[in-house]
């Protein structure tokens, strides 16, 4: 999978088995270039780009998830969360017995509030076509954890990205400026164990750089058109 902006002279190659770095020194282009990755209307975007697959153009909505910030992931994010809620739906559904047993545990709850509704003056009934992926997602069914550390949760969320088979592009922003030097080293062992097409939008960092990622550092003199308002 590759990033190519129209506007500057950037290109990133993203792989499953590197993690893909791309750092911009310079505060104005760092913005423009996260900016631009964070919109989804292509014509408000101030540095278009587009996403290919090989030789194919795939939609970026689609093919991108975007961590603007590490201390607030995407957890909920329809693109994970739905594909992650059809796939438990499945497997549940695979089982006969695990899902008679579920289903007779709903009637339960569904007669208990037949119950408190029997005092009422207009008639209820509950939908009777019942929906695994709905009642998962109402019940907050989640990877999401309360209480882990900040540097496990960057792991969980690695693993959860992992559980729900995303192909697409993940995207970082200034994620080093959070990791020890060792987390960072765990970290990106992570990514590439799990395959996941990773790339870090990053500013100067203490963070040396390792085995497991591909680093592009922009030109910026290449940018100065861009640059200079």
């Amino acid at each position: 999978m590759k990033i190519v902006f129209s506007d500057v002279p950037v290109s990133v190659e993203l792989s499953d088995k590197k993690v893909s770095v791309l750092e911009v020194i310079n505060n104005h282009l760092f913005a423009l270039i996260c900016s631009s990755l964070l919109e989804k209307d292509d014509e408000l975007r101030e540095l278009s780009f587009s996403l290919w697959n090989e030789d194919k153009e795939i939609k970026p909505e689609q093919n991108i998830l975007y961590v603007d910030s590490p201390l607030s992931l995407p957890w909920d994010d329809k693109k994970l969360n739905n594909k992650f809620l059809e796939y438990v739906s499945k497997e549940i559904n695979l089982d006969e017995q695990r899902r008679s047993r579920i289903i007779d545990a709903v009637s339960v709850i569904n007669e208990e509030i037949f119950q408190v509704s029997s005092g009422f003056n207009a008639s209820y009934e509950l939908q009777t076509e019942w929906d695994m992926a709905k009642y998962l997602k109402m019940s907050h069914f989640s990877a999401e954890k309360a209480g882990r550390s900040f540097f496990d949760n960057q792991i969980e969320f690695l693993n959860f990205i992992s559980d729900v088979s995303f192909g697409g592009a993940v995207i970082f922003v200034n994620l080093k400026k959070f990791f020890t030097q060792e987390q960072y080293v765990e970290w990106s062992n992570q990514v590439v164990f799990l395959g996941i097409q990773t790339l870090l939008i990053e500013t100067e960092t203490s963070i040396q750089d390792n085995i497991n990622e591909n680093k592009q550092a922009i030109d910026l003199l290449d940018c100065s058109d861009i640059i200079s308002d």
